[in-house]
């Protein structure tokens, strides 16, 4: 899998998604899909994704 900086998906965005002209209105969704860094497979805890968003 490649990673994309935040600009680079930006790009992608407007030019793969939005590319048939000018819009009134634009809604976009996205997924942030989160995993452990040390084993990916394992799942995340409730309370480990509370705490790492507590800040936000």
């Amino acid at each position: 899998m490649t990673e994309l900086t935040l600009e680079e998906a930006e790009a992608y965005v407007l030019g793969v998604c939005f590319k048939t002209g000018p819009s009134e209105r634009i809604g976009v969704e996205t997924e942030w899909l989160v995993q452990d860094r040390h084993d990916p497979r394992l799942p995340i805890s409730l309370d480990r994704l509370n705490a790492a968003l507590a800040p936000i």
